[in-house]
């Protein structure tokens, strides 16, 4: 009975181990959601939206559709809008099991490669994909201008093969992060923020 104790207590002390030892995940320079900041818009109504981060790294993993359904290593993340950000990414369910094996997979916001696209959704009945469509465009919003912008877009297609449509547009500035998005007549710009940095 001792000798079961000893390897369970060895065991539950190495889990703590490994935990406390789980490498840092970084903000990105077009993303740059350091716990305990802040993002404050303003929508087609008028109205005020906050976007934020959690005060603190945290602790983080997910069943991983790149290995096979299991679970990724421990790793600590900042959370913004309650989703872990993997420096330009999110663990997201995007239908590929379907496809594939079962688990999350790691989905972009945005990349500082032109041209590059990924799908961020797959089902029988639609898909749709993201696309970088300038990676130094500069934009104005709320009368300040905005050098060295990223613009994304992202595409959907009902039915798999139907036509193409436009869902929505985002604009991330670097050392700020998202600062417009436009979907179909609704928005949100920024007039506000406040990064923990």
């Amino acid at each position: 009975m001792r000798k079961y104790l000893f390897f369970i207590l060895v065991f539950f002390l190495s889990c703590k181990k490994e935990k406390q030892e789980a490498q840092t995940i970084y903000p990105l320079p077009y993303l740059p959601v350091y716990p305990g900041s802040k993002w404050i818009y303003l929508n087609e109504a008028g109205d005020t939206v906050i976007q934020s981060t959690a005060p603190e790294y945290q602790l983080h993993q997910y069943n991983s559709n790149n290995i096979g359904g299991y679970m990724t290593d421990y790793v600590y993340v900042p959370f913004w809008n309650g989703k872990p950000v993997y420096g330009y990414s999110t663990p997201i369910d995007n239908m590929t099991a379907a496809f594939g094996p079962h688990g999350l997979t790691q989905i972009g916001y945005l990349s500082e490669k032109k041209g590059e696209q990924w799908w961020t959704y797959r089902s029988q009945y639609t898909t749709s994909y993201r696309v970088v469509e300038n990676i130094d465009t500069s934009i104005t919003v709320n009368s300040i201008n905005y050098d060295n912008v990223i613009k994304v877009c992202d595409y959907g297609h009902y039915g798999g093969n139907g036509p193409q449509f436009l869902a929505y547009v985002s604009y991330y500035a670097k050392n700020i992060g998202l600062i417009k998005e436009d979907y179909g007549n609704k928005h949100i710009d920024l007039i506000s923020y406040y990064i923990n940095h």
